[in-house]
């Protein structure tokens, strides 16, 4: 095997190693998210999560290592094996240095070796339409976009969860899900990304203000020009704009001032085989100074090659 995948197991690594270029990104991260190709042309994609702390990037990603799926926690200085039977990873944070992930069933804690610490559960029974996806923390609370349920927030003081918001936007006349949101320190919002459950469902942003319980700001996308929100679309602020992974295209606006602008799409070039193309990033994606990165999918025309991971970029 690659001299990467026997160093899985080595909790301290010289920072050198994992600083974030182009070619440890692909190898650590896109390389590794095809799994199980088969003959016939089955597969399963693992795309690797991001997170920014005060210390540096973090990543949770799943890989296969001696024929066996483990979660991997690369931290800006070491690589660290999680334990337990965790389900799908659906999002994660560092909180005061410790990890918090968070799956379809529950919020996990682990300390700063991978040693669980805590596991607390949503209410048992939830349908697919409510599985939590995204998480973020805000001063000493956790709020968890929460699909059909609207927002819900937790406590790692006193391990409880608590209800906050269906998140209702004045436009929706059917039924939607929140299913990203991310924390803007400058207005005090939370952004919470909606997708459609129905035909006249909300599409689109809210900004949440906690401390009205209210939302001040929304925008609707429009059907016909930009399309609908994928089910397990990413929202991120950078800077003074907002990006959204939607399905693997990535959209760019400003923050929610406007409830009349149009998302820009921003295309990535992924030239093959003399042909011009477009890459789409498989999952979440990380903001590299002027720059975005993330994992595409290379999928053959003949039936000879292998599905691969490649790293595709794009400058902002």
């Amino acid at each position: 095997m690659k001299l990467i995948a026997t160093l899985l197991f080595i909790s301290f690594l010289c920072p050198s190693i994992l600083a974030l270029n182009m070619s440890t990104f692909e190898a650590d991260h896109c390389k590794e998210m095809i799994w199980n190709v088969q003959r016939s042309g089955r597969f399963q994609v693992q795309e690797p999560l991001f997170f920014e702390s005060e210390e540096g990037k973090h990543s949770i990603q799943r890989v296969m290592y001696n024929n066996e799926p483990i979660i991997l926690w690369r931290t800006p200085t070491k690589v660290i094996k999680l334990g337990g039977n965790i389900s799908k990873v659906r999002d994660f944070i560092i909180h005061e240095g410790d990890l918090w992930l968070l799956s379809r069933e529950q919020v996990i804690s682990f300390s700063q070796n991978g040693k669980i610490q805590g596991q607390f559960t949503f209410q048992a029974g939830l349908s697919s339409r409510d599985f939590p996806h995204s998480l973020v923390a805000v001063d000493d609370k956790f709020y968890i976009a929460h699909g059909g349920i609207g927002l819900v927030s937790f406590d790692p003081l006193t391990e409880a969860f608590s209800f906050v918001s269906a998140v209702k936007t004045e436009q929706e006349k059917g039924v939607s899900l929140a299913i990203s949101l991310f924390y803007d320190k400058k207005s005090s919002h939370l952004v919470v990304l909606h997708t459609a459950d129905s035909q006249w469902g909300f599409n689109g942003l809210a900004a949440f203000d906690l401390a009205g319980n209210s939302i001040v700001h929304e925008l609707e996308y429009s059907r016909r020009r930009n399309g609908v929100i994928d089910r397990y679309a990413l929202i991120y602020g950078h800077d003074d704009s907002i990006y959204i992974n939607n399905g693997g295209w990535i959209h760019q606006l400003k923050k929610l001032s406007n409830s009349r602008q149009r998302p820009r799409w921003l295309a990535i070039r992924d030239d093959r085989n003399g042909r011009r193309g477009y890459g789409r990033i498989r999952g979440d994606f990380l903001f590299n100074e002027d720059s975005i990165l993330g994992c595409s999918m290379i999928v053959p025309e003949n039936s000879g090659t292998k599905i691969k991971g490649k790293l595709i970029s794009r400058e902002l």
